[in-house]
């Protein structure tokens, strides 16, 4: 039986990686629970966490085939670079996968290495992507910097969500590879179970709850520039018919802070105009999404994008940025435009705005794109990865 030693630190935070971890497992977890032919190998899973709150939602998972240790918390490389080998080595798993771009350099030789790199943007040259203002995020990416050319060396297998990311990974990391450019897989996400149809009497709970009335806008913003927060507000105050308001979710107290001024000095009314929230659960933001007239995603730079088909698979039509890999996901069931332009941004917007049999055809689209992506599937792919890499 296959042992699978799992970084699952980020299980508990819903959104981007920790979507895709949570995702994975659940689904690992059912071909365990549920005997049928869909795992190809049979195979038991370690779960390896850092905090209380990691705990808790990993905690449902844990059954005879399942386990769940915590350790910690800690510095976080101290946690991934000294901590998290020592572990899995101790639990004698076959093979580790870190499934958040980076993974302990360091690791015992027994154990197989499973790397998924999302994306590449921390090694993009400087200028090319704008410089994140959070301290934090910084740090963060000077840790990546450092770690994940070093750990793709040392990886067996490395995996990423998009051919776009396939061809940065091999565009910047090509000579620190320890596999061919082949070995180099893409298991594409897909959009969480919560984000589907939407009954209309929990749209309006959800919505009533977030104090949000149609008709809206919806944004996903950030304080990172590479989310392109600032132009979608520019955007949005540039649209000649008002009829609509902006909402903007996933901004803590300081972001909301910043971007409210933004705002007002667009001539913008914070309350009437715009509404900005914090971040919300997952059926909150299905809530919003079901209830917007549109998404407006114009991100800079995406390893794969997962907005795009969570807010497809919600029934809403879709504006977003034609660069990276956004227009691999979006295929032909969003309007795509350059997100340095404000005046197309703008103009996408009212052109959906006023064309109800537009938004339609893009609601049927994107419902069909969606579920081109499916969990079970990648999950599926995943496992049969994994068992290549240990010779089962």
């Amino acid at each position: 039986m296959l042992h699978i030693g799992i970084d699952a630190r980020l299980i508990h935070y819903r959104r981007g990686m920790g979507t895709v971890v949570y995702s994975l497992i659940n689904e690992w977890v059912r071909f365990i629970t549920t005997p049928c032919d869909d795992a190809p190998i049979p195979f038991r899973l370690t779960l390896y966490v850092d905090s209380a709150r990691a705990v808790t939602a990993a905690a449902p998972f844990a059954n005879d085939h399942v386990s769940v240790r915590q350790f910690g918390p800690a510095f976080y490389p101290l946690w991934e670079q000294w901590l998290l080998p020592r572990q899995v080595l101790k639990d004698e798993v076959d093979v580790l996968y870190c499934p958040a771009n980076t993974a302990p350099i360091f690791l015992p030789a027994p154990i197989k290495l499973a790397l998924t790199i999302h994306d590449v943007m921390y090694l993009l040259p400087q200028g090319q992507l704008p410089t994140s203002p959070s301290l934090y995020q910084r740090l963060g990416r000077h840790y990546r910097r450092w770690v994940v050319p070093k750990a793709a060396r040392r990886a067996n297998l490395i995996v990423t969500d998009s051919q776009f990311s396939r061809r940065d990974i091999l565009q910047y990391l090509g000579r620190s590879l320890s596999t061919s450019a082949d070995a180099i897989q893409v298991v594409t996400l897909a959009a969480a179970a919560e984000y589907g149809p939407q009954l209309p009497e929990n749209v309006a709970l959800g919505l009533a709850q977030l104090k949000v009335r149609p008709p809206y806008i919806l944004g996903l913003g950030a304080i990172d520039p590479r989310k392109n927060t600032t132009r979608l507000i520019e955007a949005f105050a540039q649209l000649e018919n008002r009829s609509q308001k902006l909402v903007i979710t996933g901004l803590d107290p300081a972001a909301q802070a910043y971007f409210g001024k933004l705002a007002q000095q667009y001539g913008l009314n914070l309350g009437n105009d715009v509404i900005l929230l914090g971040f919300v659960s997952e059926r909150e933001l299905a809530a919003l999404y079901a209830g917007a007239t549109l998404l407006l995603y114009p991100s800079l730079y995406e390893g794969f994008g997962l907005p795009v088909l969570e807010a497809m698979a919600c029934g809403t039509p879709v504006i977003t940025s034609n660069t990276s890999s956004i227009p691999e996901i979006a295929g032909e069931a969003a309007l795509l435009i350059d997100p340095t332009d404000i005046t197309a941004m703008s103009n996408a917007m009212q052109r959906l705005i006023d064309a109800p049999s537009l938004r339609q055809q893009l609601i049927k689209s994107g419902w069909v794109r969606a579920s081109q992506f499916n969990w079970q599937f990648s999950a599926k792919l995943m496992l049969t990865l994994l068992s290549k890499v240990v010779g089962l």
